[in-house]
């Protein structure tokens, strides 16, 4: 038996044999989900004649599959994207969505950033996930954890010499020459300016700067610095 799997996580089987399943993950693209449905009407044209659509409906034909295609496919790509944001909304938390190289966190506040873009919720949700993906101009800092037996912090070093892609850490370590300021995860925006980007709820790239802008990000580090 084969089928697809809907942003829900639940199955799309196709006939009434042994299970196979095309899964989508939430707020996969459009091309993702259209990509799914013609892989499970190939799979049932050269297996069991009928596929069972959703969990809780009856079997249909593979031709009939594909006259709802363009209807389900809209209808999938703004519903899972919404019901990712009314998670937010109702837990006021942070969820994680799986990526190929690192998982894509979605919480209040980048929600609300996304809301405030203008785009269509599922157009400007899938282009951040996308973008998150990619980055490779930007150096992946090392979080560096330090325990003192009871608890752990996480660190992340912070250069002038680079480019950075940050994932939330308890405090961020601006280093030059013998100078050492820690800072915490939450006053990097104000430290670095306008070379901040929020990339999703959890992930950060700060652009390098020439000698004179990273002085001012390490003066202005001084002002929320962490005692010693």
């Amino acid at each position: 038996m084969a089928g697809t799997r809907s942003p829900t996580g639940g199955g799309l089987p196709i006939g009434c044999g042994p299970s196979i399943e095309v899964r989508l993950s939430l707020c996969a693209s459009v091309a993702d989900h259209e990509l799914a449905v013609d892989l499970a009407t190939a799979l049932a044209e050269q297996a069991e004649p009928l596929i069972a659509w959703e969990d809780d409906a009856g079997p249909i034909s593979p031709a009939a599959l594909q006259a709802r295609r363009a209807a389900w496919v809209a209808e999938q790509a703004a519903w899972a994207p919404a019901i990712a944001a009314s998670m937010v909304d109702a837990e006021g938390q942070t969820s994680l969505m799986a990526g190929p190289r690192r998982a894509f966190a979605l919480g209040p506040r980048f929600l609300a950033a996304l809301r405030a873009s203008g785009a269509p919720l599922e157009d400007a949700l899938l282009a951040a996930m996308v973008t998150l993906q990619g980055l490779d101009e930007y150096y992946p800092a090392m979080a560096l954890g330090l325990s003192d037996g009871a608890t752990t912090t996480t660190h992340a070093v912070w250069g002038p010499r680079s480019a950075y892609l940050f994932h939330r850490v308890d405090t961020l370590v601006l280093r030059d020459d013998d100078e050492r300021i820690v800072i915490p995860w939450a006053c990097g925006p104000e430290v670095a300016g306008d070379g901040w980007c929020w990339r999703d709820e959890d992930h950060a790239t700060v652009e390098r700067m020439d000698a004179d802008g990273w002085r001012a990000r390490l003066a202005r580090a001084r002002r929320v610095a962490l005692p010693a």
